[in-house]
């Protein structure tokens, strides 16, 4: 892989992760001079710890120690040495995390690219636990992201409160940015009428999976629904992977006036259904599987269809990779504030992996650097992790 070149780029770290880590809540005494490591120096240390592929706060402190004199000269940061490992507990534990969450989401933001032709921002809502931290009623943590499968970045996150879930962090979570002129998509736990009317209020449309979650308008779907012809229909061409062999048809019916329960959501002009007929390559095994979704959108099928596939993107790109890269389960923290701040760096650290994509000049044979070349390349060379933090 190339060198990433950065012609003429003369400081240490982009504007925007310098507002950032700058912008931090010191929760400590500094007024009267009881701390010894500067806060945006201690963060910068974390990112960087992780951007190079470390993941205990015991890594990133040993990674430190190695490369101290390095960061010293190129960065200007840990003067007066690295902190101990009680230190950064206390710290993540101390520091705001809803503050720290609406930084990230105002650098998200400026690192949106426009869409082009006119195409509808897409972003997608779920959440996902963090299995590495048990609360008091026995659940993991359970943080609920907006997510732009476009660019490869997480907008915005809100934390689930003890004794709540999804439904309740949703509405929360679509207040901390603008998502109008946007699509909004989502699985069947985001199905509720507040989740719905709250994207609609803020002009947004919406693309949420339905099941029996939402019993009386699933039944009427089923009931009514094959009885009528549908007014848009897609087939997409039959795909293999996974191991497995799935035919799909997608198809949206737009004259809801039989569906008796549509009429209290609000704006539904339109009900999708997904058949997928898969066969298992090493068994020869079939299966059938039909899915519902509501819509604000009048998109044809086609269109629908993809948007319902991507939503995927979610799942397969953000949260597998919090997993199997930054071993986001694997790591304990004692405290709820520890974990949604953990949660907030880590996403900042894909957020600089994305953007190095971007800018990565092409590899010869090979076009544009996938995210795992940039992981290794930053796991394996100090310098070009610090060239990362000038994008």
């Amino acid at each position: 892989m190339e060198e990433l070149l950065l012609a003429g780029q003369s400081r240490p770290l982009s504007t925007e992760l310098a507002e950032f880590l700058s912008g931090i809540p010191d929760p400590r005494r500094t007024a009267r001079g009881y701390f010894k490591y500067p806060l945006p120096d201690i963060m910068l240390m974390l990112c960087l710890g992780r951007l190079c592929g470390r993941v205990s706060r015991r890594d990133i402190i040993s990674f430190t120690k190695e490369h101290l004199d390095t960061l010293r000269s190129r960065l200007g940061i840990l003067e007066k040495g690295c902190p101990s490992e009680a230190a950064l507990c206390r710290l993540e534990k101390d520091i705001d995390p809803d503050v720290m969450a609406r930084l990230y989401a105002a650098l998200a933001a400026k690192s949106l690219l426009p869409m082009e032709d006119g195409r509808l921002r897409m972003l997608s809502m779920d959440g996902k636990y963090t299995r590495g931290t048990t609360l008091a009623d026995g659940r993991c943590l359970d943080i609920v992201t907006l997510y732009s499968p476009d660019d490869g970045i997480a907008l915005a996150t809100e934390m689930c409160e003890e004794k709540s879930n999804e439904i309740k962090a949703g509405p929360k979570l679509l207040d901390t940015v603008d998502i109008s002129g946007t699509l909004v998509t989502a699985d069947a736990m985001s199905c509720q009428k507040e989740i719905v009317s709250a994207i609609r209020g803020h002009g947004a449309d919406c693309l949420i999976g339905l099941k029996a979650n939402q019993k009386s308008l699933l039944w009427d779907a089923e009931d009514n629904l094959a009885e009528l012809v549908p007014d848009d229909r897609h087939l997409p061409p039959i795909t293999l992977g996974h191991g497995r062999i799935e035919d799909r048809k997608c198809l949206i019916y737009r004259n809801l006036e039989d569906v008796r329960t549509a009429r209290e959501w609000k704006d539904l002009n339109a009900i999708v259904r997904i058949d997928v007929h898969k066969v298992d390559k090493r068994s020869g095994k079939t299966s059938d599987e039909t899915r519902f979704y509501i819509t604000s959108l009048t998109s044809d099928a086609k269109t629908l269809h993809g948007y319902a596939q991507k939503h995927w993107a979610i799942e397969n790109n953000l949260h597998w990779t919090l997993d199997t890269s930054l071993h986001q389960d694997a790591i304990k923290r004692k405290h709820k504030e520890a974990v949604r701040n953990l949660d907030t760096v880590q996403k900042a650290v894909l957020l600089n992996q994305n953007v190095a994509i971007r800018k990565h000049p092409p590899v010869e044979g090979k076009g544009k650097c996938s995210l795992a070349d940039v992981r290794r390349r930053a796991a394996n060379s100090l310098d070009y992790a610090i060239s990362l933090l000038a994008l």
